[in-house]
């Protein structure tokens, strides 16, 4: 085990452990693969907005090449801190992504009406909230990477309201995803050809609801981890960090592969394209 005294409490412990470079690189990999799977997709049906998801699920493969370095050199701080802020702000991208779907999913079947906040404050309300947690969290990692008490202290605290603003925004959306799900469901379109009837809208809600619930249980175990300290139970067990950060993250990233948003908005701007090109001939 690489030499972390516990001795000296106004430094900053990097690592209580020496970094598993297995983990690390089957993590890598996988983020990595899922990563490219997503780029094609995006190219593909042109969905743009994607892009934020992809950016968060290449900051998780860096994330990890840094622990993947810190297994070689566990008390140098650039790898730390490379793996310590990607890991921690990746999943605010995740959840930007998650919040400009709910938005398009709205207009794809003409139900902007039943959305309990306006189509034009719907998507910009939950990522204005989430670019400004992303924020907060990078400024705290950065802060902690200080190595003394006293930006390790402010530095958790930046954190932990950075953290507490990303659920607090997450439950709110999940209510707000809630209430539309259950308009909809309650509306009675009248034709067989409305989006409402057609598409495979209620699939994708719950996989709205799937990754939502994913970050929210990760945030959380980041709030304890951070609250617990720098020389918490959790930060001295790294086997956490993989069960409840990359196992779940993970679990993001495959489940909108698995049912990724092109099957219900892609598609529609393709057809959209087809029938205004058939306008014009």
């Amino acid at each position: 085990m690489a030499n972390h005294s516990d001795s000296n409490q106004h430094h900053y412990v990097l690592y209580y452990y020496d970094p598993n470079l297995g983990a690390a690189i089957f993590f890598i990999l996988l983020f990595a693969l899922l990563t490219i799977a997503h780029a094609i997709q995006m190219v593909r049906f042109k969905m743009w907005f994607w892009l934020a998801f992809i950016i968060g699920s290449s900051m998780e493969a860096v994330g990890y090449i840094g622990r993947a370095i810190s297994h070689y050199q566990p008390l140098v701080l650039g790898p730390f801190i490379l793996q310590s802020i990607l890991l921690l702000v990746a999943p605010a991208l995740f959840a930007a992504s998650i919040y400009m779907t709910l938005g398009r999913i709205t207009v794809v079947l003409r139900c902007e009406h039943l959305a309990p906040i306006p189509k034009r404050w719907l998507t910009k309300t939950f990522v204005c909230g989430d670019v400004l947690a992303f924020f907060v969290q990078a400024a705290g990692a950065g802060i902690m990477a200080g190595n003394s008490a006293n930006s390790l202290s402010l530095g958790q605290t930046i954190i932990l309201v950075g953290l507490a603003i990303q659920i607090l925004s997450f439950g709110l959306f999940v209510v707000v995803a809630w209430v539309f799900h259950r308009r909809v469901l309650a509306l009675s379109p009248g034709r067989n050809n409305h989006p409402v009837v057609q598409l495979p809208w209620q699939k994708h809600l719950l996989v709205l609801y799937c990754g939502s619930g994913l970050i929210l249980v990760r945030s959380v175990f980041r709030i304890v981890e951070y609250a617990m300290g720098n020389s918490g139970y959790i930060m001295r067990h790294e086997a956490f960090l993989y069960v409840f950060d990359a196992t779940l993250m993970l679990g993001v990233v495959a489940v909108f592969l698995a049912v990724h948003p092109n099957e219900l908005l892609g598609q529609t701007i393709k057809s959209k394209q087809r029938h205004e090109g058939s306008r014009m001939t």
